[in-house]
């Protein structure tokens, strides 16, 4: 269940809130924010699910594989929750803008902060994508998941 609210809650958010508000220039960009701050307050919040259902999703399957090898699910677990808090510092500089008054005047700010959400959370992408590695490994040795589901995970890390 947490993954379905963790799959629309980032549909949201990102697919739908981030895709709406940021445009072309910085002055489109913090125009939109302007005129929509009820919006990104909403996507906000939808990280903010997003980061409590990794917390839940972390420590489920370290707790699901614990048997298969607790030492890999130890550190897949690990990965993942150092992966959410680099999630929270990215949701941190959306949530910066917020307090940003006159959006219009601080355009460059804005777009400074939005390219900081980038950078970060791209960077926690790459440590999810070991995150997946780990499981794709606890997968394959598990007798309770099917192999090819491991297999399926070690091919989209690498896609990551």
């Amino acid at each position: 269940m947490s993954l379905i609210i963790m799959a629309i809650a980032s549909g949201f958010s990102y697919g739908f809130v981030h895709t709406r508000l940021v445009a072309e220039t910085p002055l489109e960009t913090a125009q939109n924010l302007a005129d929509n701050s009820e919006l990104l307050l909403a996507g906000i919040a939808g990280w903010i699910v997003i980061i409590s259902t990794d917390l839940i999703v972390a420590f489920s399957l370290c707790t699901f594989f614990i048997s298969t090898n607790r030492k890999i699910s130890m550190i897949t677990a690990g990965i993942r929750l150092i992966y959410t808090v680099f999630l929270i510092l990215a949701v941190y500089q959306l949530a910066a803008i917020r307090f940003i008054e006159q959006p219009t005047v601080f355009a460059n700010d804005i777009t400074e902060l939005l390219g900081f959400f980038e950078q970060i959370w791209s960077f926690g992408l790459i440590l999810f994508g070991l995150h997946l590695m780990g499981l794709g490994y606890l997968s394959i040795k598990s007798v309770h998941v099917p192999k090819f589901i491991g297999y399926l995970l070690y091919g989209y890390s690498g896609s990551c």
